[in-house]
């Protein structure tokens, strides 16, 4: 078989994979909380399914007559720490996937296609940003309240406590919060410029695996741990 085609197939069934996977809320459960499960859950589900993405801002947003200016920017969300070089199995331009972020992925049938997935996800988070899109802290703020109430009876406490008790930090939940609004939104905006927000999900999933073969072909991804 025709390499080419067989790396369009394999790109297919990751997409399957991160349309398959996600949902817009993550559901939380105080007895088994896992930041793993989240990531499983980062994928946006079909749009028609979907609740309008939360509000985001571009840089260059234009202010109507008559209307009053944005408020002035959040300050900038707290940079995670780079991961160990050596755990890293592709880049996706800043983004890095490490073997634990495939680890993650139990759902999916085998390291590749959970790789693949990853790789779809970066791309989507890229171009959000690559657009000048931006999320204020309070959306990620308004997203850990409605778990910490929802799930934890308006405990937060407890909240970091479940995380703690798996390795996670608060801030490690807010990071897989917005990661997965960063790629709902983007996808729901690929879509509607596509002109098939409404359409039947087969025709979204064509458009969504047309739009990551092609970024992928064009994107700086990388795979360091095949170098080593």
């Amino acid at each position: 078989m025709n390499p080419k085609a067989v790396r369009n197939s394999v790109l297919f069934v990751a997409m399957a994979g991160l349309l398959a996977m996600g949902g817009w809320l993550y559901r939380h459960r105080a007895s088994s909380l896992s930041l793993g499960q989240a990531s499983e859950a980062t994928a946006a589900m079909p749009a028609e399914a979907s609740p309008q993405p939360p509000e985001i801002r571009t840089q260059s947003a234009a202010v109507s007559p008559g209307t009053h200016p944005e408020p002035l920017p959040d300050p900038p969300a707290a940079k995670p720490p780079a991961p160990n070089p050596a755990e890293i199995v592709a880049q996706v331009g800043d983004i890095s996937i490490t073997r634990g972020n495939v680890g993650q992925l139990k759902n999916l049938r085998d390291d590749q296609t959970r790789l693949d997935t990853l790789i779809s996800q970066a791309l989507l988070r890229l171009e959000f940003r690559k657009r000048g899109a931006a999320l204020p802290e309070r959306v990620i703020d308004e997203r850990v309240g409605s778990i910490v109430a929802n799930e934890f009876g308006g405990d937060q406490a407890a909240l970091e406590k479940t995380l703690a008790a798996q390795g996670y930090t608060l801030e490690s939940l807010r990071k897989e919060e917005r990661e997965k609004i960063e790629i709902s939104a983007m996808r729901s905006q690929i879509l509607r410029e596509a002109g098939v927000a409404n359409h039947p999900k087969p025709e979204q999933d064509e458009v969504m695996r047309q739009w990551i073969v092609q970024h992928r072909a064009e994107a700086p991804v990388t795979f360091p741990a095949a170098q080593r």
